[in-house]
């Protein structure tokens, strides 16, 4: 189980992600369990994921390799996969 970001497996430049997180509508409109082929988030998407303050968002994107067990992880409410779940929701946008 990946219990810290830093543990998240580091992904395949080519291998596709998914997004574990709430679905978010608005500037941000990412649905729970989006897929990016190559792992190339849209511009709006990679721009939250690098802004101040949101650094615990991109650790919902995760290789798809490694999502089921990502999505285990949410069960957990102490994990950073959950807390970063929790952050997301609370995102503007």
């Amino acid at each position: 189980m990946v219990t810290k970001a830093s543990e998240a497996p580091a992904p395949n430049p080519k291998e596709a992600v998914m997004y574990i997180g709430p679905t978010k509508m608005g500037a941000l409109h990412v649905t729970n369990g989006a897929v990016f082929k190559g792992g190339v988030l849209p511009e709006h998407l990679a721009k939250a994921a690098r802004a101040r303050g949101n650094e615990s968002f991109k650790t919902l994107f995760v290789p798809v390799s490694g999502a089921g067990k990502a999505r285990a992880a949410l069960r957990d409410p102490n994990s950073d996969p959950a807390k970063a779940f929790r952050a997301a929701a609370a995102l503007e946008g």
